[in-house]
């Protein structure tokens, strides 16, 4: 029997917990609005498509909620591409391992490329739980290394 080990692949992986902390205070002030104190507690377990409708509520900003998700993917993305260091020793661990993420399997593969370990792995999957309109969709993707 062979045995596996699932690693979630934010904050354990790689160090993107700031980004995370950050990214709808950076969101907000790209457009000029000052993000309220409790920004952090409001949004901390909502999905991008709440925060994005919250976002829309207290600021009226006029764009859809579709477009303001792309907007922040996009925002992650360029910083996982610039600033997101992977986590000392995580390469030692990934052998035989499956990645948790509530990124997108593109997103979480173009990262795991981008930090040089996706070749780490003999089998990997990615995992992507999504919400949306009170429904969980669970995608699966399967990579042979």
């Amino acid at each position: 029997m062979q045995k596996y080990m699932i690693f979630d692949l934010d904050g354990t992986l790689i160090n993107s917990m700031p980004l995370w902390k950050n990214i709808g205070k950076d969101y907000l002030n790209r457009y000029g609005f000052l993000p309220p104190t409790d920004l952090d507690d409001r949004v901390k377990k909502q999905t991008l498509f709440e925060t994005a409708s919250y976002f829309k509520e207290l600021f009226d900003i006029p764009k859809t909620i579709n477009e303001m998700v792309t907007e922040i993917i996009a925002m992650v993305a360029g910083q996982y591409a610039n600033t997101v260091p992977l986590k000392p020793f995580a390469k030692q661990y990934l052998q035989k391992a499956a990645v948790n993420t509530d990124n997108t399997a593109s997103t979480a593969a173009f990262l795991l490329r981008l930090l040089w370990i996706l070749k780490c792995f003999s089998l990997l999957w990615i995992i992507c739980f999504f919400l949306r309109n009170n429904f969980i969709f669970i995608q699966q993707f399967n990579f042979c290394i």
